[in-house]
This record gives structure tokens, sequence and C-alpha cells, in this order.
């Protein structure tokens, strides 16, 4: 991605709030550089059925949020397969999520290289956050990260997903060491 690619514990916050004339009750937030820089999400979490659906976002450059299993490789390749469930898809339909879960979430900075407002699809920042329920019903975050510029992250540590030209060129490195070793034997 970038000379200034980093992953970084934390750029996370959970604010439990009034609900407001949407519905919403928690705002989740998610910094979209390393100074900073947060976009959010409203949601509501239902403490009794332990459910979470979407309510609305804050419109600037934009986060998605998923829900995820600690140690799935989180990355825009897989953000689409079973292992992750878009929090955008809950407006109608409350996700079960329980007093004990983690999120996923994939954001981007106008500042990034090849950001451009007319591709939607372009995320180069991913990190997770473990969440849980308070006694009083409330959403903490006790750990999360950041990869910016990064390809990816396995959610739950602070490894970055390498980008796929490094599986290739690793892939070419060991067909050509492989070649090598032929000559060498014969």
């Amino acid at each position: 991605m970038s000379s200034h690619a980093s992953v970084e514990t934390g750029h996370w916050s959970v604010t439990n709030i009034t609900p407001s004339g949407n519905g919403g009750n928690v705002a989740i937030t998610l910094d979209q550089t390393s100074a900073g820089d947060y976009t959010g999400t409203i949601l509501n979490y239902a403490p009794a059925s332990g459910t979470l659906s979407f309510v609305t976002l804050n419109v600037d450059e934009g986060s998605e949020l998923f829900l995820a299993q600690a140690g799935s490789s989180f990355s825009n390749a897989t953000a689409a397969s079973p292992a992750f469930v878009s929090l955008f898809s809950t407006s109608t339909t409350p996700l079960k999520v329980g007093t004990d879960f983690y999120l996923a979430g994939r954001t981007r900075s106008m500042t990034d290289p090849g950001f451009s407002w007319s591709q939607a699809d372009f995320y180069d920042s991913f990190g997770w956050a473990h969440v849980k329920v308070d006694a009083q019903g409330k959403l903490q975050i006790l750990d999360s990260a950041m990869a910016f510029r990064e390809a990816g992250i396995v959610v739950g540590t602070t490894q970055a997903v390498p980008e796929p030209s490094t599986y290739a060129l690793m892939g070419l490195g060991l067909i050509g060491m492989a070649a090598l070793r032929k000559t060498r034997k014969t």
C-alpha cells in the first residue's frame, strides 16, 4: 500500500448515547488515519435480546462495520465472505451478537494514495474491536487495533494481512529456488 502503512492498537471508541429520534443508542467510531480523523456509525443495541442494528452513519470518507470472529483475516477480498456480516444489512433485521463479540471495520481517508470519491469500494484501512456489554447493558471496547494503509488485518491481533502481490512474489521466489536447486543437482 504505502511506506506510511502501520498497525496500531486502539483507534476505536464507543459512546453510549440517549436514544435519539432515529432510535440509535450507541455510536461506534474508528479512526481513518493514525493521527485520528474519526468516522462513526450509529447503532441500536438491545440488551434484553443481545441484538445490534444499524441506524445511520456520518457522511464523510466512510466506513463499514461487520460482525467478525477472532482470528479471521479481514480485507476487501474477505469482507463479502460468510465469515463477516455487514451491519449495514441489520437496519430491518437486528443481528444477534450477545454480550461479548468482535467487530471488524474498514475505512479510508482522502489523504490516502489512490483515494477517489468515485470509488465507493476503495478501502485501505482495516481494524477490529473486541466489544463487551457491561452490567448496565452498555457497550464497552476491551481492545482494538487498526491497520492503516494495509491490505487487511487479522481480527484480534496486530498482524496485517499481506497484499496479494506479496504472495505472488513469494511464489515466484520459491519457484526460482526450486529451479536453482534442480540445476545444481544435474
